[in-house]
């Protein structure tokens, strides 16, 4: 059976099977980034760093909202070689994923969510993301 799955995988990377194939190819986890902290994916030579969370306007957990509100993050994305980019993704508005030399930088998460009465420090943000090459 893992033969034939190997087999099918190397087709479709091939081009042999241009029909049916999912060209896309994930780097099997979803990465967890506090603010100020980088992930670096050694097989595909790109890194991310958190940079910030610019904005998190969230109706807050425990109150009544007219707009559900929106969390903004800023990221850093750079391959080797290859010039760096600043993106910002959004967690209820668009754009939630962005594209950088062939891969989609998505945001999934961003953790924690507000509360009444509570103030979220900087540090204790933690955005997660998917990445996935194209």
């Amino acid at each position: 059976m893992k033969f034939l799955l190997l087999v099918s995988l190397l087709w479709c990377t091939l081009g042999l099977i241009p029909d049916g194939c999912d060209r896309t190819i994930n780097t099997d986890r979803e990465l967890k980034l506090k603010v100020g902290q980088e992930a670096r994916l050694k097989r595909e030579r790109l890194k991310i760093t958190l940079q910030a969370v610019a904005e998190d306007s969230r109706c807050p957990k425990g109150t009544t909202c007219v707009w559900a509100g929106n969390g903004k993050v800023v990221l850093k994305v750079e391959k080797e070689q290859e010039q760096s980019e600043t993106i910002e993704l959004n967690t209820d508005i668009e754009p939630k994923a962005r594209r950088y030399l062939g891969y989609e930088v998505i945001l999934v998460s961003l953790n924690p969510y507000p509360k009444a009465n509570s103030t979220i420090q900087m540090r204790d943000y933690v955005a997660t993301l998917a990445i996935q090459k194209r």
